[in-house]
């Protein structure tokens, strides 16, 4: 959820009829429900939260349920890219729906060798040095 800036954005296209946040925080959502939304009353109906850890909720979509899904879970591309990955598997559980992750594109040059041809030399390096 955040500060909700992705859900309200998305809420205000006419074009989306709901967008469904999964938060695992109480106190964000009740932020978020309290102190962000009332700005914004025109999109209130649109958006609904559920209280739900993202991959637990990943697992139980259907197929055909959403037909876009954006994934921001990781606070940086330092400890995104296990998430990401593991995220990533959850995609066919609703496979015509269009997937974007935050930070997608640094996150994928964490799996490029050739970016880091020193990676594991230079961390061997700093550990004996």
């Amino acid at each position: 959820l955040g500060l909700g800036y992705f859900a309200v954005l998305s809420a205000m296209k006419t074009s989306v009829v709901s967008v469904t946040v999964v938060e695992r925080s109480p106190e964000a959502k009740h932020l978020f429900e309290t102190r962000i939304l009332p700005l914004f009353p025109e999109v209130k109906s649109k958006i609904h939260i559920v209280l739900r850890d993202a991959f637990d909720f990943a697992g139980a979509i259907r197929p055909g349920e959403y037909d876009f899904v954006f994934v921001d879970i990781w606070h940086d591309a330092g400890d995104g890219p296990d998430l990401y990955h593991r995220m990533k598997t959850y995609e066919t559980k609703c496979p015509q729906a269009v997937y974007r992750y935050w930070l997608e594109d640094t996150l994928r040059c964490y799996d490029n060798p050739d970016l880091w041809p020193e990676r594991e030399t230079g961390r061997a390096n700093r550990e004996n040095g």
